[in-house]
């Protein structure tokens, strides 16, 4: 479960999206917390499967997406994140087909 996945480009850093579920469920973007990855999600995402399209995403330094340099504060990661989908609805819409 979120071993596949693709590459969003988010500025200068690579973001690592894997999604599982039902493809026809309602949408769940999963973000983690820090020191951890979309794999702390399994758990839960095993129960919300059957119901639920999850969309879950490494945060920057995290998991499989880029490590760079300087590491970002949890207000920075924040912000980036927050950039990213306040933008992108239609990116979503268009990445992920919701």
């Amino acid at each position: 479960m979120f071993d596949s996945g693709n590459f969003v480009s988010v500025g200068d850093t690579n973001l690592f999206v894997s999604e599982v579920g039902n493809p026809a469920g309602r949408v769940i973007v999963l973000l983690h917390g820090g020191l951890q990855s979309r794999l702390d999600f399994i758990p839960i995402a095993k129960h919300l499967a059957e119901d639920y399209r999850l969309i879950a995403i490494d945060t920057r330094g995290h998991g499989r997406s880029d490590h760079l340099r300087p590491v970002l504060s949890a207000c920075e990661a924040a912000s980036m994140m927050s950039g990213r989908f306040a933008l992108t609805t239609l990116t979503l819409k268009s990445d992920f087909q919701i």
